[in-house]
């Protein structure tokens, strides 16, 4: 009678990058990017949870040195040596998942309600729309017309677009009424920020309630409450700029 040693393989899954994929095969992170260490676990089952979150929003995870926690779990207990990696190109949504993960955004609140769903890819960078509104008041709602602008065609947000341009119109003939006005009453310098302060505050602050702080919901909704951010600091002083020159101008055209 004979009998026979059949040797498991261990899962696919539990396998670093490099015992699924030996030199000479087609794994892409040996082919395209290096791997980037994500976050760090005590148990295979933590870090498969996040791998799971991580696969779900369309990103490309792997977890490493599962095998070490399952026969040496003394010393994932005290090293954390279990790994998720990620892409380094993913990265950057990757810990935005992790953190609406890590902040109770996929908690149920009882055992009937399904899981939310998981939060959407960011495809860039946007402005936020609530300091946009807010730097409004000082720059005309021109200005905040034009971030919200900006933030949607960066998204590739189609829908309400004849509102975003039916209030920069709105907010473009005020903004021109308001300066000439004010110029025939009191010229000089700041002539702009005048205007924009005393006679656009309640249509500014009327925009921010209908259109901007709808879009700072949606977004929110989308891409979860820390979703990347571009600096509003150069556009802010590039149109501080500008009105200062237009007042100076107006000023020297009256003389």
């Amino acid at each position: 009678m004979s009998t026979s040693n059949t040797a498991t393989e261990p899962s696919s899954t539990n396998q670093s990058p490099a015992q699924r994929h030996p030199p000479g095969s087609t794994d892409p992170t040996q082919d395209t990017e290096d791997y980037v260490r994500l976050a760090a676990f005590a148990t295979p089952a933590d870090a498969h949870v996040l791998r799971g979150l991580l696969a779900s929003a369309g990103l490309s995870p792997v977890v490493v040195d599962a095998n070490t926690g399952q026969g040496n779990p003394w010393v994932s207990q005290s090293v954390h040596a279990i790994g998720v990696l990620l892409p380094a190109s993913e990265v950057a949504a990757g810990r935005d998942v992790q953190a609406a993960f890590e902040s109770g955004a996929y908690a149920l609140e009882d055992g009937d309600t399904p899981p939310p769903s998981p939060i959407n890819v960011q495809p860039a960078l946007i402005f936020n729309p609530d300091r946009a509104a807010l730097l409004s008041l000082l720059l005309s709602p021109m200005f905040g017309a034009v971030v919200l602008m900006a933030n949607a065609r960066a998204l590739g947000w189609r829908s309400d677009r004849f509102y975003r341009w039916f209030w920069l119109l709105v907010a473009t003939a005020a903004t021109g009424f308001s300066v000439a006005l004010l110029h025939a009453i009191s010229p000089g310098w700041l002539v702009g920020f005048r205007a924009n302060l005393s006679v656009l505050g309640g249509l500014t602050v009327l925009w921010y309630f209908f259109i901007a702080q709808a879009q700072s919901r949606q977004i929110i909704s989308a891409y979860g409450p820390h979703y990347r951010r571009r600096s509003l600091l150069v556009p802010a002083v590039v149109t501080a700029l500008g009105w200062l020159v237009l007042g100076v101008m107006l000023t020297h055209l009256g003389d």
